[in-house]
């Protein structure tokens, strides 16, 4: 029997609760709760849990950042008159526009930036920063942001729930 997780329960009551506030007239016994953990690609899965947890908890707006480039296929198969098929054509990438090294998810917790970048713990190691992601963390410090490198959902749960209230206490004391 697998463990159960503090952190995924916490998602699925935020979820069930959007969900029956969304749904008022449907029984909430009824309600599929989505955990993301149909998701095969566990950073994907990550990343979806942890930006659905910012967005329901409360006075908090994430986006996943995807700083990859367009597949452009050009590629078509061409017939002769002989009937012998040949294809031409290729696959290239256009470069994003974006910054490299921007964090994997930008969001904004009672109006203060806070990104957070994933970094996963592998069998053979730790994934770690890149130049560029160490460049942009250090351009978002500088300009007042928040910059977290997270494992895991949980990992990212232990870490978020003080940060919201120490966020919470610092802005109240601002604008009081």
């Amino acid at each position: 029997m697998a463990k159960k997780s503090q952190p995924i329960d916490h998602l699925k009551k935020l979820i069930l609760k959007e969900m029956t506030n969304n749904y008022p007239s449907f029984p909430p016994s009824y309600i599929p709760i989505n955990d993301f953990s149909q998701i095969k690609n566990k950073e994907r899965r990550e990343l979806l849990r942890i930006e659905k947890f910012i967005n329901l908890f409360g006075n908090g707006k994430a986006n996943i950042i995807a700083n990859t480039g367009t597949r452009r296929d050009t590629r078509k198969v061409n017939t002769c008159a002989m009937g012998s098929k040949r294809m031409i054509g290729s696959v290239q990438y256009t470069k994003s526009q974006m910054q490299n090294g921007i964090a994997d998810i930008k969001s904004s917790v009672f109006g203060l930036t806070v990104d957070f970048e994933l970094k996963r713990i592998y069998k053979n190691g730790r994934d770690r920063q890149s130049d560029e992601q160490k460049k942009y963390e250090e351009q978002l410090k500088g300009a007042g942001g928040l910059y977290k490198i997270v494992h895991s959902f949980e990992h990212f749960y232990e870490i978020y729930l003080p940060l919201h209230k120490e966020i919470n206490v610092k802005m109240n004391g601002l604008f009081s």
